[in-house]
């Protein structure tokens, strides 16, 4: 995976930047290219995605996708594209939960991909994250990435880590309950812990079908 920076926007720019990207990396092919950002200027993002689409169709780049996209840029993408992205990547934690923009892409087939799943490190240290986390003899850190997979995330915690990248694959041994899900999900502060990302207030969804906990 691999990503177009805010300075490889426009068609142009970022043509450029995709067969850069491919040369460099010397692959047969580029498995997810994704836009980083949206950028406001008036066309400048359906430019940039039609490059990406022309990308996939050449083959060079198998699928497409965007990062940081809210509810608005996704619907204003899909009105101006013929291949819907595969993936929306958003900083989403028990912290932040982006639920609107989750349920849109949930709604139109987009995928979402989480990112710092467990808040810096914060998730871990709650008080209910760790009661669950005693109960089935997992860490606090695959609780939360659990509890991401059960709302039809893509969890994708960042480390460096041979042990830690394995222990964060072992969660499809145990599910956790609704009413675990739910003490998970009411953790949420609505505030964001990625340096530059805004603050979202957005609506409810937890676990898999349940809406509107209050």
């Amino acid at each position: 995976m691999t990503k177009l920076g805010k300075d490889d926007m426009g068609y142009e720019k970022a043509s450029d930047a995709i067969r850069a990207s491919y040369d460099r990396l010397g692959l047969k092919y580029i498995d997810l290219f994704l836009i980083h950002f949206p950028n406001p200027d008036e066309g400048v993002t359906a430019a940039t995605w039609k490059a990406l689409e022309e990308a996939k169709d050449s083959g060079i780049v198998r699928s497409i996708g965007v990062s940081n996209f809210m509810r608005g840029d996704l619907k204003e993408l899909l009105e101006n594209s013929r291949i819907k992205p595969v993936v929306n990547q958003l900083e989403i934690n028990p912290f932040n939960l982006m639920e609107e923009v989750d349920d849109f892409g949930y709604d139109n087939n987009i995928m979402t991909m989480a990112y710092s799943p467990l808040a810096k490190g914060r998730a871990l240290e709650d008080g209910k994250v760790m009661k669950i986390a005693e109960k089935y003899n997992k860490t606090p850190a695959q609780i939360i990435l659990r509890w991401a997979v059960q709302r039809d995330l893509i969890p994708i915690p960042k480390t460096k880590d041979a042990d830690r990248m394995k222990e964060n694959l072992d969660l499809f041994d145990f599910s956790l309950t609704d009413e675990e899900l739910e003490r998970i999900t009411r953790i949420k502060k609505d505030s964001n812990f990625v340096k530059g990302h805004q603050d979202h207030n957005l609506g409810k969804r937890i676990g898999v079908d349940t809406h509107n906990i209050k």
